[in-house]
């Protein structure tokens, strides 16, 4: 990384590679609500689509910043810059700006002499694998963790990972995605039983043996009010799915 002298630089460099790796950073639920903005002495500035998001990763903060800090790029094992503090603001998320045509955009270098393990395309320096191949092991990791838990809803993250290696992060994303599928699934007037069954031991994390009917139907019954509210005006109104 010669080209990278100065602090300006590096900086740029290692946005580039958070924006493009953002959803292997943070889950892709996480990446469809923000986005790195902007990266100066050692802040992150996180750009997210409402309030919300913005307090959930401020209440994330610590998790996030090791995430980050894993996915650094490095050169001879040293960080290229440290990221210590995240900083977020909410508005609408836009796409990142185009080049004008007489700036050239900024381009990573390759390093020839060293190879993706996996596929053998040159790798970028700091990589130790090409992000294709890597975007590949995060997705097969995901599907791992999905089938461990379609066959064990209920089961945990410290339980999970003697059977999937992965991190929390992407277990609880994982999780609370098909969560929200398999939710709306038994809110469905003609849902199974055991759909029902399934949503609440997943988003509940209650074994078969802490089921009965009557709890099954309590839970989906708290969370059809919880999406459904009715204001003062009498208008029945439904949050947006």
């Amino acid at each position: 990384m010669a080209a990278l002298k100065t602090d300006l630089a590096k900086e740029k460099y290692v946005l580039y590679r958070l924006r493009k790796d953002w959803a292997l950073i943070v889950g892709e639920a996480a990446a469809r609500h923000s986005q790195p903005y902007r990266l100066q002495h050692a802040t992150l500035f996180i750009h997210t689509d409402n309030p919300s998001w913005s307090h959930n990763f401020l209440t994330m903060q610590g998790k996030l910043l090791a995430a980050i800090g894993k996915a650094l790029p490095r050169k001879n094992g040293r960080r290229l810059v440290s990221v210590k503090v995240l900083k977020m603001f909410h508005g609408v998320l836009e796409e990142a700006p185009e080049a004008k045509e007489n700036e050239r955009p900024f381009m990573p270098h390759l390093d020839a002499a060293r190879r993706c393990p996996c596929c053998g395309v040159p790798l970028i320096e700091g990589e130790t694998i090409c992000s294709a191949c890597r975007r590949k092991r995060a997705e097969a990791t995901r599907q791992k963790i999905h089938q461990v838990l379609k066959k064990t809803p209920w089961i945990s993250y410290e339980d999970c990972r003697h059977a999937v290696e992965c991190d929390k992060m992407t277990f609880t994303d994982v999780k609370s995605l098909l969560g929200e599928w398999a939710m709306g699934k038994a809110l469905d007037p003609q849902a199974k039983s055991v759909d029902k069954a399934f949503a609440v031991m997943l988003t509940r994390s209650l074994s078969p043996e802490q089921l009965s009917d009557e709890r099954i139907d309590a839970i989906i019954e708290k969370e059809r009010s919880r999406r459904t509210y009715v204001p003062a005006s009498g208008k029945q109104l439904r949050y947006k799915k």
